[in-house]
Protein backbone atom coordinates (compact mmCIF):
# COMPACT_ATOMS: atom_id res chain seq x y z
CA UNK A 1 0.00 0.00 0.00
CA UNK A 2 1.24 3.12 -0.71
CA UNK A 3 2.42 5.54 1.85
CA UNK A 4 -0.11 8.80 2.06
CA UNK A 5 0.94 11.56 0.98
CA UNK A 6 1.31 15.01 3.70
CA UNK A 7 -1.59 16.47 1.75
CA UNK A 8 -3.66 13.24 2.92
CA UNK A 9 -1.94 13.67 6.30
CA UNK A 10 -3.12 17.30 7.11
CA UNK A 11 -6.82 16.39 6.08
CA UNK A 12 -7.05 13.79 8.50
CA UNK A 13 -9.75 14.24 11.24
CA UNK A 14 -7.13 13.16 13.66
CA UNK A 15 -8.03 14.03 18.10
CA UNK A 16 -5.73 15.53 19.71
CA UNK A 17 -4.44 14.43 23.20
CA UNK A 18 -3.88 15.35 26.49
CA UNK A 19 -1.68 14.06 28.59
CA UNK A 20 -2.59 14.65 32.40
CA UNK A 21 0.49 13.72 34.19
CA UNK A 22 3.95 13.41 32.57
CA UNK A 23 6.09 10.88 34.26
CA UNK A 24 9.38 10.80 35.19
CA UNK A 25 12.54 11.33 32.95
CA UNK A 26 11.00 13.80 30.69
CA UNK A 27 13.83 15.73 29.59
CA UNK A 28 11.62 19.23 28.29
CA UNK A 29 9.22 18.69 30.89
CA UNK A 30 8.38 18.03 35.13
CA UNK A 31 6.96 15.02 36.06
CA UNK A 32 3.35 15.68 36.64
CA UNK A 33 2.96 18.42 34.23
CA UNK A 34 -0.11 18.05 31.81
CA UNK A 35 0.83 18.26 27.52
CA UNK A 36 -0.90 18.51 24.52
CA UNK A 37 -0.25 16.41 21.34
CA UNK A 38 -1.83 18.18 18.38
CA UNK A 39 -2.69 17.25 15.07
CA UNK A 40 -0.41 17.31 11.46
CA UNK A 41 -3.77 19.52 10.59
CA UNK A 42 -3.80 21.52 13.54
CA UNK A 43 -0.15 22.99 13.47
CA UNK A 44 -0.63 23.40 9.44
CA UNK A 45 -3.82 25.80 10.43
CA UNK A 46 -1.88 27.89 12.80
CA UNK A 47 0.93 28.25 10.30
CA UNK A 48 -1.27 29.45 7.33
CA UNK A 49 -2.44 32.16 9.73
CA UNK A 50 0.99 33.62 10.00
CA UNK A 51 0.96 36.97 7.92
CA UNK A 52 3.37 38.11 5.49
CA UNK A 53 6.04 40.32 7.34
CA UNK A 54 5.67 37.88 10.05
CA UNK A 55 7.47 34.89 11.62
CA UNK A 56 7.22 32.57 14.43
CA UNK A 57 9.47 29.98 16.18
CA UNK A 58 8.38 26.11 17.20
CA UNK A 59 8.48 27.41 20.53
CA UNK A 60 5.44 30.04 19.85
CA UNK A 61 3.60 26.96 17.81
CA UNK A 62 3.77 25.14 21.00
CA UNK A 63 2.85 27.88 23.32
CA UNK A 64 -0.34 28.63 21.18
CA UNK A 65 -1.34 25.39 21.86
CA UNK A 66 -0.19 24.66 25.36
CA UNK A 67 -2.94 28.05 25.82
CA UNK A 68 -5.57 26.46 23.76
CA UNK A 69 -5.50 23.35 25.21
CA UNK A 70 -4.78 24.54 29.36
CA UNK A 71 -1.99 22.35 29.10
CA UNK A 72 1.34 22.99 30.68
CA UNK A 73 3.66 22.00 27.46
CA UNK A 74 2.84 20.53 23.89
CA UNK A 75 4.83 18.03 22.78
CA UNK A 76 8.15 19.53 21.21
CA UNK A 77 8.31 15.89 19.31
CA UNK A 78 5.29 15.59 17.51
CA UNK A 79 4.90 19.68 17.10
CA UNK A 80 8.40 19.54 15.06
CA UNK A 81 7.10 16.51 12.99
CA UNK A 82 4.15 18.74 12.39
CA UNK A 83 5.72 21.29 10.98
CA UNK A 84 7.89 19.22 8.48
CA UNK A 85 4.60 17.05 7.43
CA UNK A 86 2.89 20.86 7.37
CA UNK A 87 5.72 21.86 5.30
CA UNK A 88 5.86 19.32 2.63
CA UNK A 89 1.97 19.17 2.49
CA UNK A 90 2.38 23.13 1.32
CA UNK A 91 4.94 21.65 -1.35
CA UNK A 92 2.63 19.17 -2.59
CA UNK A 93 0.23 21.83 -2.95
CA UNK A 94 1.98 24.19 -5.17
CA UNK A 95 3.17 21.34 -7.61
CA UNK A 96 -0.70 21.06 -7.72
CA UNK A 97 -0.77 24.47 -9.01
CA UNK A 98 -2.78 25.93 -5.47
CA UNK A 99 -1.30 28.94 -4.68
CA UNK A 100 -3.46 29.35 -1.45
CA UNK A 101 -1.08 27.20 0.86
CA UNK A 102 0.52 27.54 4.30
CA UNK A 103 3.40 29.42 4.08
CA UNK A 104 5.96 27.15 6.50
CA UNK A 105 8.91 28.97 5.54
CA UNK A 106 7.97 31.43 8.08
CA UNK A 107 8.35 29.30 11.04
CA UNK A 108 12.02 29.30 12.51
CA UNK A 109 13.81 27.48 14.72
CA UNK A 110 13.84 28.62 18.00
CA UNK A 111 17.64 30.71 17.64
CA UNK A 112 16.13 32.06 14.37
CA UNK A 113 17.70 29.77 12.43
CA UNK A 114 15.95 27.98 9.47
CA UNK A 115 14.88 24.95 9.32
CA UNK A 116 17.63 21.66 8.03
CA UNK A 117 14.56 19.39 7.28
CA UNK A 118 12.37 21.72 5.28
CA UNK A 119 11.45 20.62 1.98
CA UNK A 120 14.30 21.21 -0.15
CA UNK A 121 16.40 21.99 2.97
CA UNK A 122 16.89 25.49 4.43
CA UNK A 123 18.03 26.85 0.96
CA UNK A 124 14.80 26.67 -0.47
CA UNK A 125 13.31 28.38 2.93
CA UNK A 126 15.71 31.11 2.45
CA UNK A 127 14.77 31.94 -0.89
CA UNK A 128 11.20 32.08 0.02
CA UNK A 129 12.28 34.47 2.93
CA UNK A 130 14.65 36.50 0.56
CA UNK A 131 11.64 36.79 -1.78
CA UNK A 132 9.96 38.62 1.26
CA UNK A 133 12.55 40.74 1.90
CA UNK A 134 14.15 39.01 4.75
CA UNK A 135 18.31 39.01 5.32
CA UNK A 136 20.52 36.15 7.16
CA UNK A 137 23.28 35.89 8.85
CA UNK A 138 25.65 32.33 8.95
CA UNK A 139 26.50 31.23 12.34
CA UNK A 140 28.55 28.49 11.77
CA UNK A 141 26.63 25.75 9.87
CA UNK A 142 23.16 27.63 10.60
CA UNK A 143 22.05 30.60 8.95
CA UNK A 144 19.45 33.04 10.96
CA UNK A 145 17.09 35.20 10.08
CA UNK A 146 18.87 38.99 10.68
CA UNK A 147 16.81 40.50 13.84
CA UNK A 148 14.40 38.11 13.40
CA UNK A 149 13.21 38.85 17.13
CA UNK A 150 11.57 42.19 15.50
CA UNK A 151 9.16 39.94 13.46
CA UNK A 152 7.88 37.33 15.82
CA UNK A 153 4.57 36.63 16.31
CA UNK A 154 3.44 36.22 19.65
CA UNK A 155 1.25 33.33 20.60
CA UNK A 156 -1.85 35.28 21.42
CA UNK A 157 -1.52 37.00 18.01
CA UNK A 158 -1.68 33.38 16.30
Amino acid sequence: MPSKSAIDKISENRKIKIIDALPEGVKWAPAGSSMVVSTPKEVYSLIAGVPKGKLITLDTLREKLSIKYNTDVTCPLSTGIFVNVASTASEEMLVLGIQDRAPWWRVLKNDGSLNPKAPGGPETQKAYLEAEGYSFSQHGKKIRVTNFNTYLLNAKDL
